[in-house]
């Protein structure tokens, strides 16, 4: 990701924290605290301001409720009027940090860039517990700990966390989303609707809400649901390769083959929306679709190599991938 002239990547928002913690214990903060927020601005829904000055480089970025201000020189005097432009900004009010709140900062981000960043969840929870210490039971820390034991696939215990929040402040960023996901992986399928619903009422052209929903649905067996629910993602993201990963197995359990690989070939063609995990999947589902079409004979034997590369694909991506390599098997026996 670039943005106004500085770069910044993944990688550097965890092999500079521990400089970044060094920094934050003499109450100084340089550039590469401002590159960790931006790292992390995408995934965290954050809006982020640079601003060089001559002699200082700072920071701000709100939460949704509290605009926090870094300075490299002093703590900066920017008035609130500054950001009245902006609605994320008002009735906003500034809190300036102090050495163990710069601290605790940089443990929190950090916790961040292992979860959003590294997809290492447990490598959160020690940076996670470092930050409540320091900053004090801080809702982004709530729900990050909720965060954690969701990525960590224990969604019961990740459901608590979320609800303190929704209880504390009803408008806190997608927390119905998260709780309307919690639920659903959990297998509570009435407060799964409850909440995804309130998340879709409160911010309807979220494509996310509509592919979280749908993905709840399909996860229950409701194939019909979910596919318009991923329908109306759709038409508000055609980029995201999840979706019509998602629509096409929907559509591959209710036997639409040729929508289905349709859905699978977008999926694959908007490849840099895929995780290794989805791309394998993306593939593999591809493979069983040809292969159905081939036995109702509605495609001849020509496109079984594209299902040897495709399933050689899989295997690449996943060496222990035992359903691949059975049905690699089967098409090209020893």
């Amino acid at each position: 990701m670039k943005e106004k002239g500085i770069n910044v990547s993944g990688e550097d928002a965890v092999s500079k924290s521990l400089l970044l913690q060094s920094l934050a214990k003499k109450n100084i903060v340089c550039d590469t605290y401002a590159l960790l927020l931006l790292a992390l601005s995408k995934s965290l829904g954050y809006k982020i301001d640079i601003y060089k000055l001559p002699k200082h480089v700072f920071c701000r970025y709100t939460d949704g409720k509290t605009t926090y201000t870094i300075d490299t020189g002093k703590i900066s005097t920017t008035t609130k009027n500054e950001f009245s432009h902006n609605p994320m900004f008002k009735n906003e009010k500034e809190k300036r940090l102090d050495e163990n709140g710069i601290l605790g900062l940089a443990y929190f981000n950090r916790a961040c860039a292992y979860l959003y960043i590294k997809s290492t969840p447990q490598k959160a929870f020690p940076d996670l517990n470092k930050a409540k210490k320091l900053l004090g039971n801080d809702l982004d820390i709530i729900g990050n700990f909720g965060v954690a034991n969701f990525f960590s696939g224990k969604y019961k215990e990740a459901i608590p966390f979320f609800i303190e929040i929704k209880n504390k402040n009803p408008d806190y960023y997608k927390i119905d989303y998260w709780l309307g996901t919690a639920y659903g992986y959990a297998g509570n399928s009435e407060n799964t609707e409850k909440h995804f619903k309130q998340a879709i009422s409160l911010d309807p052209n979220s494509a996310g809400n509509y592919i979280g929903f749908g993905l709840s649905c399909f996860m229950s067996h409701n194939n019909e649901a979910a596919i318009t629910l991923f329908n109306k993602a759709i038409l508000l993201d055609q980029k995201n390769s999840l979706v019509y990963l998602y629509r096409g197995a929907a559509r591959m359990n209710q036997q639409d083959y040729h929508g289905a690989l349709d859905d699978f070939n977008q999926s694959i063609k908007l490849d840099p929306y895929c995780t290794k995990d989805t791309k394998a999947e993306a593939y593999f589902n591809r493979a069983v679709v040809i292969v159905n079409l081939v036995i109702l004979r509605e495609m001849d034997n020509s496109y079984l190599p594209e299902v040897i590369t495709d399933l050689n694909k899989v295997i690449a991506i996943d060496p222990e991938n035992k359903k691949a390599r059975e049905l690699l098997s089967q098409i090209v026996p020893d």
